[in-house]
């Protein structure tokens, strides 16, 4: 196996035709080129139509993994938070707010009823 050290901007390799290299040289902006309009002054209105999803986490259990497999149908698992504590509302890995559980015509739902602050939009 041939290796090679990579070579530098300053070491031309042999076989490589010759280039032209040159500095960059900027000018600098005036005062008044960044005036203007702002590019996302209308608030979300950019990605207010983006979808994300949020999911809402119960609990949690932890099991052996031959607790894992010798779960059945029917069988009951025991979480780890009280029936009455809120369930947490997380958008990614960031938890963003926490609520009751609710029914919403036949599926489960979450009532807010705490932001997380450092989250807050607006």
């Amino acid at each position: 196996m041939n290796q090679t050290s990579p070579t530098s901007l300053a070491e031309p390799r042999a076989d490589a035709e010759p280039v032209d290299v040159q500095p960059v040289r900027l000018q600098a902006l005036p005062p008044s080129a960044a005036g203007g309009p702002a590019m996302f002054s209308n608030g979300l209105g950019l990605v207010g139509n983006v979808r994300v999803r949020v999911r809402a986490v119960i609990g949690e259990a932890e099991l052996s993994i031959a607790e894992l497999f010798a779960l059945k149908q029917g069988a009951s698992l025991k979480l780890d938070v009280a029936a009455n504590a809120p369930i947490d509302l997380y958008l990614e890995d960031r938890l963003i707010a926490r609520g009751a559980l609710v029914v919403v015509d036949d599926n489960f739902g979450l009532q807010i009823t705490q932001i997380e602050v450092e989250h807050e939009i607006g």
